[in-house]
């Protein structure tokens, strides 16, 4: 199923709220009728807490992480997609640990 035949906005997860994350998360600034960022996972606190500001309206605070492992150990899926944007030995790893059932994966490498 296309971004195009769905009903309801897509709910995004966003592991790394650095530069690469603002990018892709801004498509649910700029397309809020397909795409709604609804939790993410970042230890720095000025990043995470400046994605707060921008998602306050879609973001719930049980849905923001410190560490992107504590995704993967919730026992329910929370999102349509995860949008990953770590540095590449963290996304090899989020890849390999993660239920592949669970979430549509979306990875983006810049190499």
């Amino acid at each position: 199923m296309s971004l195009q035949e769905h009903s309801s906005p897509i709910s995004l997860v966003i592991v790394g709220c650095g530069s690469r994350g603002e990018c892709y998360a801004s498509f649910a600034i700029k397309y809020p009728q397909k795409a709604k960022v609804i939790a993410i996972a970042e230890p720095r606190a000025f990043p995470r807490n400046k994605f707060l500001k921008q998602y306050e309206k879609t973001i719930q605070n049980e849905f923001v992480f410190k560490d992107w492992t504590d995704i993967i150990k919730l026992p329910n899926r929370i999102a349509d997609c995860v949008v990953i944007t770590l540095p590449g030995l963290f996304e090899i790893e989020f890849f390999l640990l993660k239920e592949s059932e669970r979430f549509f994966y979306y990875q983006i490498f810049f190499r």
